[in-house]
């Protein structure tokens, strides 16, 4: 089926690569289902009606995602990615999307752009939304208290780094960088 692109007041929708007919995306990000037919596993056709899609916030994470069903596959796609895919451009290897406004949930295609890695940090700096490590850290899961009582168990020499993960409820690569004092520093 041919890409469609719809406008109404301003807002441009057009088909999700790989969803063609299904879903499309706009300018505006937004996610809408497009009216069609599937064959049910019972040999009858049902008729799914074009919708907007309720987006959802994932991952321990604000940035909103859209759940895209097809052929039986439920498959969860990042709204930023979608509309800077189809608005903007290719997003190369290595690029990520950054939110202008420093608003994760403003997919609208004038307020992203593509940039690297380190300008995207650089804009979380500069808008003091990067908190870059320890209890500080956006994800953090501990206190600097619970990161120097690791320490002291550590020290004393009877607990691996894979029992102190288990009995703080976090990766060994967390219990690594704290006991080696690369992150929640004293």
């Amino acid at each position: 089926m041919k890409s469609m692109t719809m406008m109404s007041n301003n807002e441009e929708w057009k088909d999700i690569p790989g969803y063609e007919g299904f879903y499309q995306v706009s300018n505006r990000g937004r996610v809408r289902s497009v009216t069609h037919t599937i064959l049910m596993s019972n040999g009858g056709l049902r008729t799914i009606f074009s919708r907007i899609l309720v987006l959802h916030e994932g991952g321990g994470n604000k940035y909103l995602q859209a759940y895209l069903h097809k052929d039986g596959h439920v498959k969860n796609h990042l709204v930023h990615r979608l509309v800077a895919k189809m608005f903007i451009g290719e997003i190369k290897s290595g690029y990520e999307i950054n939110h202008k406004n420093a608003n994760v949930q403003d997919n609208n295609v004038e307020n992203l752009e593509i940039v690297t890695h380190q300008e995207n940090i650089n804009h979380s700096i500069k808008n003091n939304l990067f908190k870059a490590y320890g209890e500080n850290h956006y994800a953090a899961k501990l206190s600097k208290a619970i990161a120097d009582e690791i320490r002291s168990k550590y020290a004393k020499g009877n607990i691996m780094q894979r029992e102190l993960a288990r009995l703080y409820g976090v990766k060994v690569n967390v219990i690594f960088k704290i006991v080696h004092n690369l992150t929640y520093m004293r």
